[in-house]
């Protein structure tokens, strides 16, 4: 994520969109979120699905996947995302549930 007083990058975007959603943003990089916000069109429609698509999921009903379901989802995309680990945990504590 960009660090305050650096120049916020394309890539960081995504992750700082999701984070300004949520509420968790510091306040300087809320401040420097916003003020691309303000100046970029395409971001504006990016937070904007983003928006719809939390809408959505958040209207739907949570149905957690069988433990087989779970482990299959783990070994095929449990590595692609460096925070995985987490995902790991949530899934073995939701199976042994």
């Amino acid at each position: 994520m960009g660090k305050a007083g650096l120049p916020m990058t394309q890539l960081d975007l995504p992750e700082l969109a999701a984070a300004y959603l949520e509420g968790t943003l510091p306040l300087v990089d809320r401040l420097r979120f916003l003020v691309r916000l303000g100046t970029c069109r395409a971001l504006r429609r990016y937070v904007g699905a983003l928006r719809q698509v939390a809408r959505i999921v958040g209207h739907t009903p949570r149905v957690p996947p069988t433990p087989e379901a779970g482990e299959r989802i783990l070994r095929r995309f449990g590595g692609w995302n460096p925070r995985a680990r987490g995902v790991r945990q949530a899934a073995k504590t939701t199976a042994a549930a």
